[in-house]
Formats: structure tokens, C-alpha cells, sequence
């Protein structure tokens, strides 16, 4: 999911503030908290509609579920839940908190569902978003390093081309040395046998 909201964060930035630089300018790849705060925002919704169940301990969530045998067992857990500061679903919820679900060998099943007290929500909250910030650093620090190497790419493709273009320049520049030093003697030939003679003044055989 971290993955997922720091991909979303980074589209959300793009949108609300397009790049608009040419592609060689660098990205540097800074630490952005309004991105941090958007992110920690969608880890706190998804937070809040997760619910917890004792055999998925790493999904954290604000709601917890307890699966009970027996009703009367099912109420002293309800009951120990309230008087440990948990509190019912609000009433817009599509759970319930107290649910009988069937029976099973005879015993009857109830689905407690009840919120976490508002300060262990607040203590799950911390410890995920210290998580997430790590990652997203983590993610900075690898973006960055894609960054460099793109800029090392550019940087060597751009003196290349450079260098290309240097042979290239002096290449030509030879050549037109050649031909005009080529033409020179030519005609410094043509004179002398002119002056001699040997050829007549359009430069053909005398």
C-alpha cells in the first residue's frame, strides 16, 4: 500500500504542479511534506476502514474484530472492550458490533466489532506514518540515484555529440585546406607554363 500512495502522492504533484522544464533538467528529488502530508491523509482513510482481526495482526486498523463462542461470553468481551475504552461502531456503519453470525457444532458464533480507543488509534497512526516516512525517503534516495545516472547519460551523450561535431568541423576544414592548396598549385603551374610558352593564354597546349 506504501508503494501505492507514494506513487499516487507524486501523480497528485505532477498535477497540481506540472513540470514544465525540459526533460535534461535535473530532478532533484527533495523531501516534499505537502506530498508526506497527502500521503499520511490517504494511509489515515484506508487506516480507519481497515478492520483488525487477531489472525492478520500486520493489517492495522481501527476497527477490531473479535470472533466469540457463546453468547454469554460474547457479552463479558463486549462489555470488557467498553469498559477498556473501545467504543461501538458509529451508527451509519454497515457493521454491527454485536452480530450473531450462526452456530457451529451447536455453539453459537458472535462477531464482535468494536473501534479502537482514540489513543491507540493515534498510536497505530504514528508508528504507520514512521514507517511510510522512511519508505518515502528510501524512495527519494533511489529516485535520486535513477536521476544521476539519467544525467550522467545526458552528460555523455551531449559530449559526444560535441565531439562529433568537432571532428566533423575539422574534417571539413582539412578538406577545404586540401582543395584550395590543390587549386593553388594548379594554377601557379598553369602561369609558369603560360610564362613559358608551353601553353597559350587560355591555358591550352601552345
Amino acid at each position: 500500500m506504501k508503494d501505492t500512495l507514494f506513487a499516487a502522492a507524486l501523480a497528485k504533484d505532477a498535477t497540481v504542479n506540472p513540470v514544465v522544464e525540459d526533460i535534461a533538467t535535473p530532478m532533484q528529488n527533495i523531501f516534499s511534506q505537502a506530498t508526506f502530508d497527502r500521503m499520511c491523509d490517504q494511509a489515515k482513510f484506508f487506516y480507519e476502514a481497515t478492520i483488525e482481526k487477531p489472525q492478520h495482526l500486520n493489517a492495522k486498523g481501527a476497527i477490531v474484530e473479535f470472533m466469540i463462542e457463546g453468547c454469554q461470553s460474547a457479552a463479558d468481551k463486549y462489555h470488557e472492550l467498553l469498559s477498556a475504552g473501545y467504543t461501538p461502531l458509529p451508527m451509519e456503519s454497515p457493521l454491527q458490533s454485536f452480530h450473531l453470525v450462526g452456530t457451529a457444532g451447536g455453539v453459537v458464533l458472535i462477531q464482535i466489532h468494536v473501534c479502537k480507543p482514540a489513543e491507540q488509534q493515534a498510536a497505530d497512526l504514528n508508528d504507520i506514518f514512521a514507517g511510510m516516512k522512511v519508505q518515502y525517503l528510501k524512495d527519494l534516495e533511489a529516485a535520486q540515484a535513477q536521476e544521476i545516472e539519467r544525467q550522467i547519460d545526458i552528460a555523455l551523450q551531449a559530449a559526444a555529440r560535441k565531439e562529433a561535431a568537432k571532428v566533423e568541423a575539422a574534417q571539413k576544414a582539412l578538406a577545404d585546406k586540401v582543395r584550395a592548396e590543390l587549386h593553388a598549385s594548379r594554377e601557379q603551374l598553369r602561369a609558369s607554363l603560360i610564362a613559358k610558352g608551353k601553353l597559350n593564354a587560355k591555358g591550352e597546349a601552345a
